[in-house]
């Protein structure tokens, strides 16, 4: 059910689109470049510069396919904002842009962007054949073991796991190296998450 194995709350290997800044009290954009909130909608802007760790862009189509999931299967996180009557649709607009309808009764755009910085994004390249190859059925998708280099968009990447621990690695090629931290590389080399 967590797209954001192995660390709950940081973003390691999938990456959401807004993050919450405590510091500031305010969002910031992670995956998007920007966001607007309208009346009727909530439309995203992808950062262009957004990559998955075998070199694909992360697209707004990866956006649209993870929400779209959601109202497929009733027990991903994704569902609520579809069956708590928040959004009616999830489109593509212009490129690069993703546009959340507000359900016309409710029109309350904060549900929407909660998960904007909970939800974390799938490749849909990656995903989509692995549903496919498993019928549709969520219950036999997520039986398949995903140890063979998962493709995230993240710093880090997956080293090694065991029942034990969990252990990543730093992405030297990580996308937001350059457009977030001036070319710097995130200190730790490693992160090991044990599992108790």
């Amino acid at each position: 059910g967590w797209q954001d194995w192995p660390v709950n709350d940081m973003n390691l290997i999938y990456e959401t689109l807004l993050l919450y800044n405590p510091l500031e009290g305010k969002l910031v954009t992670l995956l998007a470049e920007s966001y607007e909130v309208r009346d009727d909608a909530v439309e995203i802007v992808m950062n262009a510069a957004a990559k998955w760790n075998d070199g694909r862009p992360v697209t707004a189509d990866d956006v649209k396919y993870t929400w779209d999931l959601g109202n497929k299967y009733k027990s991903l996180l994704t569902s609520p904002l579809w069956t708590g009557g928040y959004i009616t649709e999830v489109k593509l607009g212009e490129p690069r842009h993703v546009i959340f309808t507000l359900d016309p009764q409710k029109k309350n755009p904060l549900p929407v962007l909660d998960q904007f910085i909970g939800i974390r994004i799938v490749p849909k390249h990656v995903i989509e054949p692995l549903m496919k190859a498993a019928n549709d059925n969520i219950d036999e998708f997520l039986k398949q073991k995903f140890d063979k280099d998962p493709v995230g968009s993240g710093p880090y990447k997956l080293l090694t796991y065991s029942s034990e621990k969990i252990v990543t690695v730093r992405d030297d090629n990580y996308w937001g190296n350059k457009v977030f931290f001036d070319g710097k590389l995130p200190a730790p080399k490693y992160v090991t998450h044990p599992i108790y």
